[in-house]
């Protein structure tokens, strides 16, 4: 009996890998003329370029991203690897690629937010597009007496706070220092929530998925070694 050669699909360094991100500036964000551009965006042309890969970006919204990320419509996601969509679709790297701070703020004396079940029967301002880290869907049950409000910007998210329209809101340190920088808001006080590592997640319907994702990662280990990262 002849013998049976089972053939997969790979990803040569020829084909274009298809990479998602959301609109979570200065993480990844479109541009005016609609392309990719952002902190984990450099890291990734530098990473794609030593690899030797041609690759594009496009943006989705969060679940929209997961469910085309799950089928294989789109190979790679770099950012938050703890999403429940994730478990047995995709293959999770180990290397940190950099890192989150959520952070919780609000005006006067107020308790701190310092777990999910902290916001119950509160208002709350979030930003339309983030996940926080699987804390949406409590926020959003309605079980929870939530109050929330979703400004689309970092901007208005802080002046809704600073006009009392909500007791808390959640935003991530990086975009939120930037707006703060050039708002005053008096005796505004903040406490950090959670800090979430940004890693390379790769479909497991890709061709050859964990081939290239030991691909990407022994290149951006290369790229800090030569101080280029």
């Amino acid at each position: 009996m002849a013998g049976i050669i089972l053939i997969f699909p790979v990803i040569s360094s020829a084909e274009t890998i298809r990479m998602a991100y959301i609109e979570a500036p200065p993480y990844y964000s479109s541009n005016k003329d609609g392309k990719a551009e952002g902190l984990v965006i450099d890291i990734m042309n530098k990473v794609m370029k030593k690899a030797g890969y041609d690759w594009e970006a496009a943006s989705y919204p969060v679940k929209r991203m997961t469910s085309m990320l799950t089928s294989g419509e789109i190979h790679l996601w770099v950012g938050l690897s703890t999403l429940p969509e994730f478990q047995g679709t995709a293959i999770i790297g180990g290397t940190e690629i950099g890192k989150v701070i959520l952070n919780a703020y609000h005006i006067g004396d107020k308790p701190p937010i310092m777990k999910k079940e902290d916001l119950a029967g509160k208002s709350l301002i979030i930003l339309g597009g983030y996940s926080y880290g699987g804390w949406l869907s409590y926020i959003k049950d309605p079980v929870n007496k939530i109050a929330y409000h979703e400004p689309n910007s970092h901007e208005s998210a802080f002046s809704m706070l600073s006009l009392g329209r909500a007791e808390y809101l959640l935003d991530y340190d990086t975009p939120a220092k930037r707006v703060l920088g050039a708002m005053n808001i008096p005796n505004l006080k903040v406490n950090e929530v959670s800090s979430f590592t940004l890693k390379f997640v790769v479909s497991r319907k890709s061709p050859d998925a964990q081939n290239m994702l030991n691909r990407l990662e022994k290149t951006y280990q290369e790229l800090l070694q030569e101080g280029k990262n």
